[in-house]
């Protein structure tokens, strides 16, 4: 029961890195991601590790303690994950005080995390204390083409982007009411970019890194993609309306408080209440 069901997870797993993939969002070795898998499940899988070494991660996330993660391999091929899930994922789990990890499961023959794994940790742990526990909480980071095409063509931040998304379609807000964050550039793979990602997650579920890509949670993998679908969507109607001469039109203040009340939702009040974007092109 307990190796179906985790064979379950990876095989649901790695069907979304696919699915990423066809979209074009993980060219080559481009992109990761990780879900929180409760570590019992592993009882009786087929090649744990149960007396791995331990290794020091160089940070303490106590938030995490004892937690176990499926994460993608450094440099795996979203493509190719599908058909060699033991090389392109694996499972790690931290110490209790969640300062040290091992490898249980995957990774192989020699493989590693993914380099993006500080990011990933620390990314779970901010969305822990903004109320997102238990198993099946995921992140996922892509190269998604059309939000990294607004970053070059607009100068966009955080209440801008929103807005001006929300305004495209009309349930843009109802799915991403808390709005999307927008970090400054910073040097890919870097603390920098880490922690300015963890501060946008402790807020959001959504982040844009500025001529890179987007990093999305969920309460599962299914939702975290389907958030950066969602935005993705929304910025490539802009695009659209953009090569037509517009757009010309958009959804007000009016029409989106309306959205979120139909939809139950409450909007950043920060967001809604601010003009209407006016971005520099």
């Amino acid at each position: 029961m307990a190796d179906s069901s985790f064979d379950a997870l990876v095989e649901r797993t790695a069907r979304c890195a696919r699915d990423m993939w066809l979209n074009g969002w993980a060219e080559g070795g481009a992109g990761n991601l990780s879900v929180r898998v409760d570590p019992a499940r592993l009882g009786g899988v087929e090649g744990v590790r149960e007396e791995a070494a331990w290794i020091e991660a160089g940070f303490e996330l106590p938030e995490l303690g004892g937690a176990a993660f499926l994460m993608s391999a450094r440099g795996s091929l979203f493509r190719c994950i599908q058909d060699r899930p033991r090389e392109g994922c694996g499972v790690i789990e931290l110490d209790p005080g969640g300062g040290r990890y091992r490898v249980i499961w995957g990774f192989e023959p020699a493989g590693s995390p993914s380099s993006e794994i500080q990011s990933h940790l620390a990314g779970h742990a901010a969305r822990v204390r903004a109320g997102d526990r238990g198993e099946g909480c995921a992140l996922a980071h892509v190269h998604a083409s059309n939000l990294v095409a607004l970053t070059c063509a607009l100068s966009p931040d955080t209440i801008s982007i929103t807005r001006l998304l929300w305004s495209l379609h009309s349930e843009c807000i109802a799915l991403f009411p808390e709005g999307i964050e927008v970090a400054g550039w910073c040097l890919p793979g870097s603390p920098a970019l880490s922690r300015a990602t963890v501060r946008g997650l402790e807020k959001r579920r959504l982040v844009l890194w500025p001529f890179h890509g987007v990093v999305a949670a969920g309460r599962s993998l299914d939702e975290a993609v389907g958030l950066i679908e969602t935005v993705e969507k929304a910025a490539g109607i802009y695009l659209k309306a953009a090569a037509a001469g517009g757009p010309s039109a958009r959804l007000g203040e009016k029409e989106l408080t309306e959205i979120a009340e139909r939809f139950g939702v409450t909007p950043d009040p920060e967001i809604l209440g601010s003009p209407a974007p006016g971005l520099e092109q």
